[in-house]
């Protein structure tokens, strides 16, 4: 099991004037998930954080915007690395990152 946070992130366009979100915040913390898992929650969370990306723990990755069009906010939502993992598991983090395609090996 490898362990992640899940966030968060609401911009209006009265808080993108302001370069604020409207509302952010967690999801999930800590959150256990399989390797098969991981991997599809990254192949819909496409957005490195850096490019280009290399699986450090400092990374994460983003949803594509969700607009809602009653109020024109959108809502992105990010996977993080969660620091309670032992060491020996952020091997799988760039693993899981090369086999949703968005690392090359």
């Amino acid at each position: 099991m490898i362990i992640i946070s899940r966030t968060f992130d609401v911009v209006t366009p009265e808080s993108a004037e302001e370069g604020e979100s409207a509302e952010s915040g967690f999801l999930s913390e800590s959150e256990s998930v399989t390797f098969k898992e991981l991997v599809s929650l990254m192949e819909s969370h496409p957005n490195p954080s850096c490019h280009p990306p290399s699986g450090e723990a400092c990374e994460w990755l983003s949803s594509h915007p969700e607009t809602d069009y009653r109020d024109a906010s959108e809502t992105t939502e990010s996977l993080h690395y969660c620091r309670d993992n032992p060491p020996r598991r952020l091997k799988y983090w760039r693993k899981a990152m090369i086999a949703a395609g968005i690392i090359r090996s």
